[in-house]
């Protein structure tokens, strides 16, 4: 005769199952944590070397007009820029966004060197922009001085994935890179857990067309302002944030 179990050992058989999820779900948790925990630490080191860059040279990285004087040209040195105290995306290979961190790297500012000429080749991005630990298929960082989010333009660093939006071979880093519950979670870890005003600023990424992917947010940052009530769309699962970290003030 095979015995059944009895209601105290289907409840111990549950207990323990409960307690093993619990376990996963909370070192699941943790790791999750870690990592965002470690973008805040890039993203503050970062901010340290632009200012530190910034004092240094009296200008902003990418946009130094006498950069060349410094670390030379062509592929194994860098390109001047304009000066204006905008690092501003002026396609390839002058781009003042790609060579932004470039130059902090040749100021010894970043514990490395980068090498190479801009282009919007994959093996470019992953070789000028910083990876970060947030995103399977390429999360980086770069400078730059971004055009209207919600009003304003920050100089910032971007947090963004590389991806390719023509579909033909042309890569760029403004990519989704976090999904709305993520990013809500960051933007808590280093401010206000509020999309669109203090120092993290939120937008959803785009798709391989380069139109505006699915909104991570309830507002538009290109038609809204600081002043509209914005909140995260923490309902949605996928990967639809981008966002940028102001390290001078937003203008």
């Amino acid at each position: 005769m095979i015995r059944g179990f009895t209601l105290i050992e289907l409840s111990i058989v549950l207990l323990i199952i409960g307690l093993i999820v619990a376990a996963i779900t909370a070192a699941s948790s943790l790791v999750e944590s870690a990592r965002l925990q470690s973008l805040v630490s890039d993203l503050q080191t970062y901010e340290r070397a632009f200012r530190t860059f910034e004092s240094a040279y009296q200008a902003y990285p990418g946009d130094m007009v006498n950069a060349e004087s410094y670390w030379g040209s062509g592929a194994s040195g860098t390109s001047n820029g304009d000066g204006d105290f905008d690092i501003e995306y002026d396609g390839f290979p002058d781009n003042e966004q790609m060579h932004a961190m470039q130059q902090v790297a040749k100021a010894e500012l970043l514990g490395t060197d980068i090498t190479g000429t801009p282009s919007v080749s994959e093996g470019f991005f992953r070789s000028f922009c910083p990876s970060i630990d947030i995103h399977s298929d390429g999360g980086v960082l770069y400078l730059t001085h971004s055009g209207p989010v919600f009003g304003v333009r920050p100089t910032a660093v971007h947090i963004g994935r590389i991806f390719d939006y023509t579909g033909g071979g042309s890569w760029m880093p403004w990519g989704a890179v976090m999904t709305p519950l993520q990013t809500f979670q960051l933007d808590e870890k280093i401010d206000d857990g509020i999309p669109n005003k203090g120092k993290l600023i939120a937008m959803e990424g785009g798709d391989s067309s380069f139109t505006r992917g699915v909104h991570c947010l309830d507002q538009d940052w290109a038609t809204a302002s600081q002043s509209t009530a914005t909140s995260y769309r923490l309902n949605l699962t996928g990967v639809n944030c981008r966002a940028l970290y102001g390290i001078k003030d937003y203008k």
